[in-house]
């Protein structure tokens, strides 16, 4: 009996594919939401709408919202004006200081109507001043006695200064050593 013997021919080892990468999972398509917008900004954006209508320069940046139907702005010029949103419609008051430092209020319906008003406010003479505080008059009173005291001192020239400090009689001691 003979012995057969196969021999295999051996085939040299092939690299080994890299797995497949494993799919990103697919989020499912979700309906875009609607971003939320509170009353104060809906109120600043419909103050910029409604002063804009009125040919007011108030960029929508400047206007504060606020919740209670109203937004409020400060104008170049120190005016501010105040935004009301009623269920029957929507105004828009202005408030500027006079020199007296009272306020003055305007109704505006045309943003022409502003330069009359803040010259009006601006030359008033239908006020007295304001009355002066306590503190204020302590103030005025301190300062006048410290520009008086400021006048009164006597100008010293370097060599007074020298004299002076050359005049002492206690000599000089040195500073101690630790």
């Amino acid at each position: 009996m003979s012995r057969s013997t196969k021999t295999r021919n051996r085939k040299a080892p092939q690299p080994k594919k890299p797995a497949a990468a494993a799919p990103l999972p697919v989020r499912p398509h979700t309906t875009t939401t609607k971003p939320r917008v509170t009353d104060a900004q809906a109120n600043a954006a419909s103050a910029t709408l409604y002063a804009g209508s009125l040919r007011i320069h108030a960029p929508h940046t400047t206007w504060t919202g606020h919740d209670n139907n109203t937004a409020d702005t400060l104008l170049d010029d120190d005016t501010r004006l105040l935004y009301t949103r009623t269920p029957h419609g929507a105004s828009i008051e202005a408030a500027r200081l006079c020199t007296h430092g009272i306020w003055h209020t305007a109704h505006i319906t045309d943003g022409r109507e502003l330069p009359p008003f803040t010259e009006t406010a601006d030359d008033c003479t239908l006020h007295t001043p304001a009355p002066l505080t306590e503190r204020a008059l302590t103030l005025g009173t301190g300062l006048h006695r410290a520009t008086a005291a400021a006048d009164e001192t006597q100008q010293l020239s370097r060599d007074d200064i020298d004299a002076s400090l050359t005049a002492t009689t206690e000599p000089m001691k040195e500073h101690p050593q630790p």
